[in-house]
Parts: structure tokens; C-alpha cells; sequence
């Protein structure tokens, strides 16, 4: 798994924001813990539409799944259309699945295949959202 997917997994778009840990290891790094919060489907939906005559729109359906377990997934759909054409992103696609933990408001993934823990990126709640945070911008998540 490369670290585009697993920065896609915490809700960053853009690339290379994962950094690997302090003190990567392939088993859970000291001091990490699971948050409960956290546990449970979340959906990011981002929804672009044109302007003008020949309006056309674009939707991107982000589902991340963290387990009580300790695995992490995520799947994307896209759909598009407009006035003479159409997308379908050929259905749920798995984008990323690994490992997770959190310390210190920061949310650690392992992706599968890798045997460290890398940095996906900050974490917090404004109810009832849970909003992710890092260099490449922030995401805002409902309970899905």
C-alpha cells in the first residue's frame, strides 16, 4: 500500500502528508491507544458543480471505517454527469486498509504490507463531526 492511500484513509486529498513516527516499529508504538469515539463508519462527501449554461456536477463519496479491533478501512465512489454525459467510477472501490491507533490527538496507520506506523494526521470533534488535519488541508466527517 503506498502513502497516497494511506493519507487517503485520514482525509487528506493531496499527497505525502504520512511521515513515518518517531519511533516506527512494527508493533504498536508506546503510548498509543484505540479511541472509542472514533470507532465506526464516517462518510466525507465533496460535491463540485459548474457554473453557467451547461451545468455539470461531480461527487466523491469517502467511507472510513475504524474497528474496535484495530483494523481501518476506506472505500471511495465518484459519480458525475451533465447535460450530455455521464460517470460512474464503476462502484465502491477500496482505497486504503491497514492498522490504526491514536496518541496524543493524532491518528497513526499501518498500511497493509508495511511494517511500520506512519502519521496520518491530527484529529478532533466538533459535534457531531469528526474533523482530520494535516499539512495538506482538513477533512470534515459525518457518522455514516
Amino acid at each position: 500500500m503506498n502513502r497516497r492511500l494511506a493519507i487517503l484513509a485520514i482525509g487528506a486529498i493531496a499527497l505525502g502528508a504520512l511521515t513515518p513516527p518517531a519511533s516506527a516499529t512494527s508493533a504498536q508504538p508506546a503510548g498509543g491507544a484505540l479511541d472509542p469515539r472514533l470507532i465506526g463508519a464516517w462518510v466525507n462527501e465533496k460535491m463540485i458543480n459548474s457554473g453557467g449554461a451547461s451545468f455539470a456536477s461531480f461527487t466523491t463519496v469517502r467511507t472510513l471505517r475504524f474497528e474496535g479491533s484495530g483494523r481501518v478501512t476506506q472505500w471511495v465512489q465518484s459519480v458525475g454527469g451533465g447535460q450530455s454525459w455521464s460517470y460512474n467510477g464503476g462502484g465502491r472501490r477500496l482505497e486504503f486498509s491497514g492498522r490504526w491507533f491514536v496518541r496524543d490527538g493524532v491518528i497513526l496507520v499501518q498500511p497493509e504490507g508495511r511494517a511500520d506506523y506512519l502519521e496520518a494526521g491530527r484529529y478532533r470533534f466538533s459535534s457531531p463531526y469528526l474533523v482530520t488535519e494535516n499539512r495538506d488541508g482538513r477533512l470534515i466527517w459525518q457518522r455514516g
